[in-house]
């Protein structure tokens, strides 16, 4: 599934994940401490194409950046967990634009996440039985609650935000 974007936005959108591919490979100390320095990034979003971004990674959690990758704080409440399985890493973000609160996103393990405050904690709300992982997740645009996930045993279906797959 294809995601909408703005003609308009596609050259800005292209600089901001070169941005961030840069600070990732060059590792700008984030204020907390954090660098992504040495880290896979594994799935990079932005809920408004601006300074916004969430990193997924590999085997590190989620980071945060509000100021077009500068500088990065960890967004693994939740998360951490994941954290001690072999090879676990984010393969999508999504974010929903009905509720600019939620946000879900996809793990190789076939895990799906949501938060509800933005990023600031996480819960797990569902593992799909899948030979591989989630490698897409799509958020209906006129209904939040109904998500979609590919996987690589095909196209799953949620419409109770993640809580039970069809």
């Amino acid at each position: 599934m294809a995601r909408l974007i703005k003609r308009s936005l596609i050259p800005a959108l292209g600089l901001l994940v070169m941005a961030a591919l840069v600070v990732g490979i060059r590792g700008l100390t984030a204020q907390e401490g954090l660098s992504l320095e040495g880290v896979r990034v594994t799935a990079l979003a932005s809920p408004d194409g601006g300074d916004t971004l969430f990193a997924g990674t590999n085997q590190q959690g989620l980071f945060f950046s509000s100021n077009g990758g500068r500088s990065w704080s960890a967004r693994s409440s939740g998360l951490n967990a994941m954290r001690d399985l072999v090879r676990f890493y984010v393969t999508d973000i999504v974010f929903v634009h009905t509720d600019p609160y939620k946000i879900f996103l996809g793990t190789n393990q076939g895990h799906v996440h949501r938060s509800t405050d933005a990023g600031a904690s996480w819960e797990l709300t569902a593992h799909i039985r899948t030979s591989g992982g989630i490698w897409d997740l799509e958020v209906d645009a006129f209904d939040g609650a109904t998500v979609y996930a590919a996987t690589d045993d095909g196209l799953f279906k949620s419409t109770d935000d993640g809580a039970s797959w069809d």
